[in-house]
């Protein structure tokens, strides 16, 4: 099945096949699983450092006497 060039156009496709341009890096397998281990451990980081300042709110509110 093709598709019309103006489909093509604009769609959220690839047009480098379209117009035959070589990729613009490499994939490498290797590089990739290390780039989305980085974002997943930063992820988990930053859930770990904000943890215990959103406890620590929950405790002061639930202590406090004017509530």
């Amino acid at each position: 099945m093709t598709a019309l060039p103006d489909i093509l156009f604009f769609s959220t496709g690839d047009l480098r096949q379209l117009f035959d341009l070589p990729p613009v890096q490499d994939f490498d397998p290797e590089r990739f699983a290390g780039v989305e281990t980085t974002i997943a451990a930063s992820g988990m980081l930053a859930a770990a450092v904000l943890r215990p300042l959103v406890l620590h709110r929950r405790e002061r509110q639930r202590h406090c006497c004017c509530c």
